[in-house]
């Protein structure tokens, strides 16, 4: 007995997409211990107000108030308000070509409430850069594990003299 020719094709079409160089991507998370070494400062804070949240095609992203109570590690941050922002990438395709971004947040930054108290690792010293850019936030449970990477990582983009290993 000979079999139609499109019997096969649903086999074809199912190796054409295994073989697809998209196939099995995913968002990929970065570790807490590589976050750190790309931060310049981890503080601890309170959530002023709700954050406000923007989606777009590309990117998810927040705004939000904190106020600053203590350093956990890089050059000392000054007690008091600041605006941050963080941001993720979102899964999308261009083109032909599908986009998996490289998060670096913990996954608890989309559940965050006003007054929580958190860790926030942040991109540069707030007394350096203009915008405060949030790379990863962390529960305050996790403390002496972020205090332990942030060392590692320490201190890039610090107020000169503030820690003894910048110049």
């Amino acid at each position: 007995m000979q079999l139609p020719r499109f019997y096969f094709l649903p086999l074809v079409a199912s190796l054409a997409l295994c073989s697809s160089s998209s196939f099995g991507m995913k968002v990929e998370s970065r570790s807490l211990k590589d976050v750190a070494a790309g931060s310049a400062v981890g503080v601890v804070a309170d959530i002023l107000d709700a954050p406000q949240i923007r989606d777009d095609r590309f990117t998810h992203m927040m705004t939000l108030r904190v106020e600053v109570v203590s350093t956990v590690y890089g050059g000392t941050v000054e007690p008091g308000g600041l605006t941050c922002r963080y941001e993720e990438g979102r899964p999308h395709q261009r083109g032909n070509m599908r986009v998996w971004p490289l998060i670096s947040g913990s996954g608890m930054e989309w559940e965050i409430k006003k007054s929580q108290r958190v860790i926030l690792m942040l991109k540069h010293h707030p007394a350096m850069a203009p915008d405060c850019e949030v790379l990863r936030m962390e529960p305050i449970e996790n403390q002496d594990a972020v205090e332990t990477a942030g060392h590692r990582g320490c201190c890039r983009n610090e107020p000169p003299g503030e820690n003894p290993a910048t110049p």
